[in-house]
């Protein structure tokens, strides 16, 4: 993948995240006097589901009057096209940012699966306690373990089998996509087709998640990681400068007393 091409997925993730915000929280004045077409396009395609390829010139007007009519639809604007505004006792409920996505019943099976799984030497260790707050905070490689090994298993067993619905193939499709990235990410050998590869998968992953959660954000750490494969081009395989010899010397140097006290 070029420059030109890894450019144009970023501005496409942008313009996809700026349809879902505008959907979502666009003033009238807004949609009827400052929307641009590529945006009104955009939210027709992904969002309304409008298959615009019939459609010889879209005319921003036109796409605008169904925009605006799909947000009364789904109570998001009323009838004068003004800003439903939730009530705040329902916030915890409208705040889809803290919806679970996994729930107790899926962790159960994923715990019920470690405990059945036998791993060899070489790979760290997932948590003992996932989904616990006895459990402590998790080290990276712990994440890596449960992101890359134990969830890929329960949940391709969960959610791609007769009894999964849509919605949970979907989820998965996304989840793996972030898995495969970041497989691809810890390769100690590494080429130009898997920084491709990885900048696929990470675009993919990112492109899904804003039309699967609705009113997910895009934080740093996600765009930063569509960058992530300018990185690998430029200094190899992340063995040799990722930061997990830093994070083990500095849980060393914090157990070192330097209050003068042997305990």
């Amino acid at each position: 993948m070029g420059w030109t091409d890894a450019t144009e997925k970023k501005c496409l993730l942008s313009l996809q995240s700026e349809a879902q915000r505008l959907y979502r929280e666009g003033s009238r004045d807004v949609m009827r006097f400052h929307m641009k077409l590529d945006v009104a396009v955009e939210i027709c395609k992904s969002i309304l589901k409008l298959p615009l390829e019939d459609l010889a010139e879209p005319d921003l007007g036109t796409l605008v009057n169904w925009i605006q009519e799909d947000r009364k639809r789904a109570r998001i604007i009323n009838s004068k096209e003004i800003l439903i505004v939730p009530d705040p006792r329902d916030a915890a409920l409208a705040d889809h940012t803290k919806t679970a996505v996994l729930g107790n019943q899926t962790l159960s099976e994923v715990k019920s699966d470690m405990a059945r799984l036998l791993l060899p030497s070489c790979v760290g260790r997932g948590p003992h306690r996932p989904g616990e707050a006895a459990g402590g905070r998790l080290k990276a490689d712990e994440w890596r373990t449960f992101c890359t090994v134990n969830l890929p298993i329960t949940l391709t067993r969960l959610w791609s089998g007769d009894s999964a619905t849509t919605h949970e193939r979907r989820m998965l499709k996304n989840f793996l996509h972030l898995v495969q990235a970041v497989r691809i990410a810890s390769f100690r050998e590494i080429s130009n087709a898997d920084v491709q590869a990885y900048e696929f998968h990470m675009h993919a992953y990112l492109t899904s998640l804003l039309s699967l959660y609705p009113g997910i954000k895009i934080v740093p750490n996600q765009h930063i990681s569509l960058h992530f494969g300018e990185h690998l081009k430029r200094w190899g395989p992340v063995h040799s400068w990722r930061c997990f010899a830093f994070e083990r010397f500095n849980g060393m140097i914090q157990r070192i007393m330097t209050n003068s006290k042997r305990t």
